[in-house]
């Protein structure tokens, strides 16, 4: 049941995108991350895919990616030469909500959030980043502050 309900949540959210010809675009990178901070050979690198358009984006690994792909194909055997992701999830994000889908074989999670408004603050500094002078911006969210820069 929970995977038509994800089904059916992936449709509604890929669907209009698809049938208004939005163009979509895809990031795909490396993610560096540490499991352990106190241990500095747990260090880890995933490649990771963002697919993105005006209204939705999609973030999930590419292992993730692979797996959905093959379960699709008449072949599930090829499962087996794909290796497992740290990151068994995928999160949906439109204008309104963060919809993260959790995968964990026996067991499939659901979460979905509204997304708040933002209160970004324009600030003066500039910063030179690549050759580009950019502006910072700043906001606070679950009890942090965050720093954007913009050009």
């Amino acid at each position: 049941m929970r995977n038509v309900r994800s089904l059916i949540t992936f449709l509604c959210i890929v669907a209009p995108m698809l049938m208004f010809g939005q163009s979509t675009y895809r990031a795909t990178y490396d993610l560096t991350y540490q499991i352990d901070s106190t241990n500095v050979s747990s260090v880890q690198i995933e490649r990771m895919i963002l697919d993105f358009a005006e209204d939705v984006s999609v973030f999930k690994s590419y292992a993730t990616h692979m797996k959905d792909s093959i379960l699709q194909s008449n072949n599930p055997n090829a499962l087996f030469g794909i290796p497992k992701s740290d990151f068994r999830y995928k999160i949906y994000k439109t204008n309104e909500q963060l919809i993260s889908l959790y995968d964990y074989t026996a067991y499939k999670y659901e979460l979905r959030e509204d997304l708040p408004n933002l209160d970004w603050r324009l600030g003066a500094e500039t910063k030179d980043i690549l050759g580009y002078t950019c502006l910072s911006a700043t906001t606070t969210f679950a009890g942090r502050e965050y720093t954007a820069w913009y050009s």
